[in-house]
């Protein structure tokens, strides 16, 4: 598909997607406060979060999967979750959920989505690469290769523009690293 691919870091785990034509959104945290995490910069607006095509979740923990946030985009958005979540979700109204365990994959329009475990590896033609750093965070890798504060990276904010850009041009940073978009209460 010779469409451009978009990704705009909405906070925290929420990214949308769009490519071939779809608009894809992960690990929605929508809301100004979800839990500990208190969003200090003003809401995110509702066009990146209408007409979505497809939510991913990662994963269960409560900064993953907010259900008010779930709410917003819509109980009948098609879901793709990891196996075991979806009695939860589908209990709570949301009716369109795809379980998904590692090794199987399904298909979104022209885009094949395959669920891998944690530090399974595979080998993808890309103009960029995807590191997952965890919760801790895992940045020390990074330490003297780009601008951090505490062990987190630091972006550029979304009042700014270009909200997941590090002191290096074309390296992004986005979720538990990021450092602007929220903080622990």
């Amino acid at each position: 598909d010779a469409r451009p691919v978009g990704l705009t870091y909405l906070g925290h785990s929420t990214v949308l997607l769009e490519m071939a034509g779809l608009r894809v959104l992960t690990d929605p945290i929508l809301r100004a406060r979800v839990g500990p995490l208190v969003r200090t910069e003003g809401p995110i607006a509702p066009e990146h979060w209408q007409s979505i095509d497809a939510i991913l979740i990662s994963h269960s923990h409560w900064d993953h999967l907010d259900y008010g946030s779930l709410r917003l985009v819509g109980t009948g958005v098609p879901m793709l979750v990891p196996t075991g979540m979806g009695p939860r979700l589908r209990s709570r109204g949301f009716r369109n959920v795809e379980e998904l365990s590692p090794g199987e994959t399904t298909r979104l329009g022209p885009l094949r989505i395959e669920a891998t475990e944690g530090g399974a590896t595979q080998d993808i033609k890309v103009a960029g690469v995807f590191i997952a750093v965890g919760h801790t965070p895992n940045t020390e890798i990074f330490a003297g290769q780009l601008d951090m504060k505490g062990g987190y990276i630091i972006v550029r904010t979304g009042s700014e523009g270009g909200a997941t850009s590090t002191s290096v041009p074309g390296v992004f940073a986005a979720g538990d690293v990021a450092y602007h978009v929220y903080r622990q209460a």
